[in-house]
């Protein structure tokens, strides 16, 4: 599970530098603004996720470690 994790923030971080370049040019392309806008949408809902997912590993490994959270 840690591999997949880490190819899909590595695939992340590939897709924001996509995203910066694509901001840089969509001041001159309505429709590039508006397929942006849709992408920065799904991106950070991704983010999310993957953040969440990344915590709930995290918090099985502590309690693996010691026994519980608290």
């Amino acid at each position: 599970m840690k591999d997949d994790l880490k190819r899909l923030q590595l695939t992340m971080s590939t897709i924001k530098a996509v995203l910066l370049d694509v901001v840089k040019k969509q001041r001159e392309n309505e429709q590039l603004r508006v397929w942006l806008k849709q992408f920065k949408d799904i991106f950070l809902n991704a983010k999310d996720v993957l953040g969440e997912f990344n915590c709930g590993l995290l918090r099985r490994e502590v309690v693996k470690m010691n026994g519980s959270i608290g």
